[in-house]
């Protein structure tokens, strides 16, 4: 049975929280233990080459950057680039160009795995593909340098954790932030009790997201383009979007929306700031696809809390602009006292504003800067160190915080699918949107995206869904609690696209 109580507890905790927080200058020398700056995890030394011979695959749009990023770095060369889009593959081998050396070029993944000559896989593909071709490298002995969110759903992340535990090599995952030293010295600042004890941890991530457009029939797959090896473990269905490639991130099939892509990052500073290592003990969420019909699937506006034992977690995603006049224009975004994409911690003492960029700003109680912090890291120099120490440094993400991050998207959707895939009978739309609003009425968060919505034209009493139910977590094993939850933690994968049994 769902929980739907446990969430107005909450609400008068964490509403109790936010008219606390900033107040009174009683600092206590040291926060309550946490974890350390970064997760680290060490395995056994592995004889390597001195250069390191890496893979780059998916090269529409984040893999030029790893091809980039690794051209710049001594001690690394790229070996073989992977597409399933030919034309796509061809362009990214001109980029690089003959001077690389000599550089394999391959449409199938499973022959990239099979190669002498590479010792890494760079992993920028659709989300859909993530744990299965990192458990797929992991077995073939490769180290991996995954995106973020480095699953699509909570049982692939509790089994790519085993893979990678039971196979002893390197996984580093693409939360950027945490390569940043001005963050991770801002948090140890924190943690050492300079703003006293943390009130509320907030994770936003204002990102324009436009409308996909609609199609009225299925159509035509690139000719260059493996359209097989492209839906890989997702069901084979006629292409049912303007773009390919991109807003795949829009359906549930293949991606999890803004709230699994840019928000994961955001997520995860703000986890990261609490000290929390793990999973929340419950969360529910709130939101919906609002200002436009289109045949993208995923919220584009959401608030989602998440339990934690330190501090309540708040998400704010919004996809639409600051006003309906932005929208035929450049979509300006709003921001929260300044920040458009990252956490902010409210404290006793004041507040710590962190960027996923790498600022760090800290304020007292009024709002003056008390200090900042801007010093930049590279996520693939931190790689690389990581595969030649075998261990994960403080200038990576490791595998524990990706797959913890990425479970807080995750667990938010589910919350969201449950209330769309319930909605409100006819005529009670204003009562169900006025009970999502009361269960968390006095945050600053609701009262912030109801004139977000009526400044959009969108009047907030019609416009929200109701709230998805309050998620319970088995605090031992991770699993929802709930089974109609219980069904969307997995999904189902098209042969011969399937985990592998036994990792």
């Amino acid at each position: 049975m769902l929980e739907r109580t446990t969430w107005r507890g909450m609400g008068a905790r964490l509403r109790s929280m936010e008219r606390t927080a900033g107040r009174g200058p009683s600092r206590r020398s040291l926060l309550r233990a946490g974890t350390g700056l970064a997760l680290v995890g060490t395995w056994p030394r592995a004889r390597r080459p001195d250069e390191l011979r890496v893979a780059v695959v998916g090269l529409h749009g984040a893999g030029r950057g790893h091809v980039d990023a690794y051209r710049r770095l001594d001690g690394v060369r790229v070996t073989a680039l992977c597409d399933v889009d030919e034309a796509v593959l061809d362009s990214a081998a001109k980029e690089l160009g003959e001077d690389a050396g000599p550089v394999a070029r391959l449409v199938d993944y499973r022959r990239v795995l099979e190669r002498a000559d590479v010792d890494a896989v760079s992993l920028a593909t659709p989300d859909h593909w993530h744990a299965l071709q990192a458990i797929w490298a992991l077995q073939a002995g490769k180290d991996v340098y995954l995106e973020s969110p480095v699953t699509q759903t909570l049982e692939e992340g509790r089994r790519l954790l085993q893979a990678a535990r039971k196979h002893g090599r390197v996984v580093c995952v693409g939360l950027t932030a945490r390569s940043h030293p001005s963050l991770s010295a801002a948090i140890a600042w924190l943690r050492a009790g300079e703003l006293g004890e943390i009130r509320l941890a907030r994770a936003v991530c204002f990102a324009a997201q436009r409308s996909i457009g609609t199609v009225a029939a299925p159509r035509a797959v690139p000719a260059a383009l493996d359209y097989d090896l492209w839906t890989g473990p997702s069901p084979l269905e006629p292409l049912t979007r303007r773009r390919l490639h991109h807003d795949w991130r829009y359906r549930f099939t293949t991606g999890g929306g803004t709230l699994a892509d840019d928000g994961v990052h955001a997520l995860d500073l703000a986890r990261w700031a609490l000290g929390e290592g793990g999973l929340p003990r419950g969360a529910a969420a709130l939101g919906g696809r609002l200002g436009y019909v289109d045949d993208g699937e995923t919220a584009n506006t959401a608030v989602a809390l998440f339990d934690y034992p330190t501090a309540p977690l708040l998400s704010e995603l919004r996809g639409l602009p600051r006003d309906a006049g932005e929208q035929a224009g450049a979509w300006g975004m709003d921001d929260v006292q300044g920040l458009a994409h990252g956490a902010r911690l409210e404290c006793e003492g004041g507040a710590l504003t962190l960027h996923t960029s790498g600022l760090a700003v800290a304020t007292d109680e009024e709002g003056r800067e008390i200090t900042r912090w801007e010093e930049l890291g590279d996520p693939f120099a931190g790689f690389l160190a990581a595969v030649r120490d075998r261990r994960i440094g403080p200038s990576s993400a490791g595998l524990e915080a990706g797959r913890a991050s990425a479970a807080l998207a995750q667990i938010a959707n589910v919350s969201l699918r449950l209330a769309a895939a319930s909605p409100a009978p006819p005529g009670t739309r204003e009562a169900s949107a006025g009970d999502a609003l009361e269960r968390l009425a006095g945050t600053d968060a609701m009262t912030r995206l109801a004139a977000h919505l009526e400044a959009n034209g969108i009047p907030a009493e019609e416009a929200l869904p109701p709230t998805g139910p309050w998620l319970l977590l088995d605090p031992g094993t991770g699993f929802l609690v709930a089974k109609e939850a219980r069904a969307l933690e997995g999904r189902a994968y098209r042969a011969p696209f399937t985990l592998p049994d036994p990792l």
